[in-house]
């Protein structure tokens, strides 16, 4: 065999032999550093192996122990040292090769180094001091970080996102939103003894979120908090207030219009879509006020329009009655309703004396009547023509008096 061929066969056989003794050896995983929020938790994720025993075995006791073989934590408590009773708990299942550990609530002097030591009943014992993890205690949280696009649209749906590393899995911090809307939150191993929590806060912005601040509130175990803000830029197409009106000063009328939008807007009053002239424009924020006082003549509205690059609206403002029309009606009125009642008792006058002209003439007729029945072979003259003329509506009432003439020789009188 050649020289070549028996150093391939050597390396082959070295590789075999030191894969056998790793997979048989005593070996455990934790993080070489953790760091720790005083007052809050920390869990040290740990898994361990050890060379397969020839039969199977039921009993584990796994320990934690300080740099100064101190017992920090034991399944029987009062073997573990007294500042860590009911603060240390084996989160791990040994049966599955977990020795997790969780410590809370962390104390500045928790600081230092830790190893586990595992004793299998009926088997063999094991301290893993090769490889030990040590704690870092901190007032100090890790930064909170807020993701959101400053700059939204109305018509948007809005997802703000906030998160903070810990190392407290089994209570991790609670977030609260100055802001209300749907809100999820997710849970997530980063690796060497960190998680990442992130709540996300989904809405639906209003003109009013418009430069207020928006804050994410973390509070951890222990209850330190801190916080993470920003300023929401809304940005949204023009709408005219409500506030917006028509009213007379003295004998103009001044109309106002009032628009809010962002970017501000332009706006215009038009008068039978003619704009109006010496309008006032003046600009409060993201309110837009402009005014106008001219004659209106005989329109009855005025059009306010207010546009930006993201849209545009318009509203018609109605002016309102003027006292001068509603005295010249009252008065119109009021000299029709007086003409009306002059011509009635104009009317019932009128026809009063004609009945009184008509019974007079009767009865003068009746008396004619009744003196000529006296007269014997007498010989009338004729009555003389009656004039009605203005009997109506004239004062002098003309009866049917008879004319004679003076040198008629043939008239004779009756009973003489």
């Amino acid at each position: 065999m050649s020289v070549s061929k028996c150093t391939v066969w050597f390396v082959i056989l070295y590789l075999y032999v030191c894969q056998c003794v790793a997979e048989s050896s005593w070996t455990v995983d934790i993080p070489s550093t953790v760091k720790a929020l005083v007052g809050s938790c920390v869990v040290i994720p740990c898994t361990f192996d050890y060379p397969p025993p020839n039969e199977e075995v039921i009993q584990f006791t796994g320990i934690w122990i300080d740099e100064s073989s101190h017992v920090i934590y034991h399944p029987e408590e009062r073997k573990a040292l007294v500042q860590y009773r009911n603060r240390t708990k084996l989160l791990g299942d040994l049966r599955h090769k977990d020795c997790s550990l969780k410590i809370y609530p962390v104390q500045k002097k928790d600081k230092g180094s830790y190893h586990f030591r595992i004793e299998i009943a009926e088997y063999n014992n094991y301290s893993y001091r090769e490889k030990a993890v040590s704690i870092i205690t901190s007032k100090v949280p890790e930064p909170v970080v807020l993701s959101v696009k400053e700059e939204v649209l109305l018509a948007d749906s809005v997802s703000a996102l906030c998160s903070v590393s810990h190392t407290c899995p089994d209570s991790p911090p609670h977030f609260t939103w100055t802001h209300t809307g749907q809100v999820q939150v997710q849970h997530q191993e980063i690796g060497d003894a960190l998680w990442r929590t992130t709540s996300t806060l989904t809405f639906q912005p209003k003109p009013s979120d418009n430069n207020k601040p928006l804050q994410c509130i973390v509070t951890h175990g222990g209850g330190m908090q801190q916080s993470a803000g920003t300023v929401l830029s809304v940005k949204y197409a023009p709408e005219i207030r409500n506030a917006s009106s028509c009213y007379y000063e003295g004998h103009r009328v001044r109309c106002m219009c009032i628009a809010e939008s962002n970017p501000p807007c332009d706006v215009l009053l038009l008068l039978s879509d003619r704009v109006l002239p010496n309008i006032r424009t003046e600009q409060y924020g993201l309110l837009t006020v402009v005014t106008v006082q001219t004659d209106m003549g005989f329109f009855s509205s005025v059009k306010c329009t207010a546009n930006n690059t993201l849209g545009n609206t318009e509203l018609l403002l109605s002016l309102p009655h003027s006292n001068i029309y509603i005295y010249i009606g009252v008065g119109t009125g009021a000299a029709v309703l007086i003409l009306i009642i002059l011509l009635i008792v104009v009317a019932r006058k009128c026809s009063q004396k004609r009945h009184d002209t008509e019974s007079k003439l009767h009865k003068h007729n009746h008396d004619t009547g009744l003196r000529t029945a006296h007269y014997t072979a007498p010989q009338r003259k004729e009555l003389a023509d009656v004039d009605y003329s203005g009997s109506y509506c004239s004062d002098h009432t003309y009866g049917n008096a008879e004319s004679f003439d003076p040198d008629d020789d043939d008239a004779t009188y009756a009973n003489i």
